[in-house]
């Protein structure tokens, strides 16, 4: 949402500090989550450069634990029930590519 909403309409969904940061910090921010869940998912699903998964689940990873530094300092402590959920689910990816590429590529 992020990527699309206007700030105020965040802010009326929750996200508080929507109206509080740069419009173009927001957008990044929408725009960078959308790309690590994406790159988390279709390289692997599709089977063309999968070693692109563990590298977007490190990215994705980097940017919960920033959101959660951020949540931390504005106090917005509520916000962290998606965070951290969201960082083990994608050091859980890096971890299992790590240890084992589970897909291999279809040669493209």
């Amino acid at each position: 949402m992020k990527s699309i909403a206007t700030p105020e309409a965040l802010a009326t969904m929750g996200v508080a500090y929507a109206t509080d940061i740069p419009f173009w910090l927001l957008r990044f921010i929408g725009y960078s989550e959308l790309a690590g869940a994406v790159g988390i998912v279709l390289p692997a699903l599709i089977g063309v450069k999968p070693g692109l998964t563990p590298l977007a689940a490190a990215g994705f990873s980097i940017i919960q634990v920033l959101a959660i530094g951020f949540h931390i300092m504005r106090g917005e402590t509520n916000a962290l029930s998606m965070n951290l959920p969201l960082l083990g689910l994608s050091l859980f990816v890096l971890w299992g590519w790590i240890r084992r590429p589970p897909v291999a590529s279809r040669g493209r």
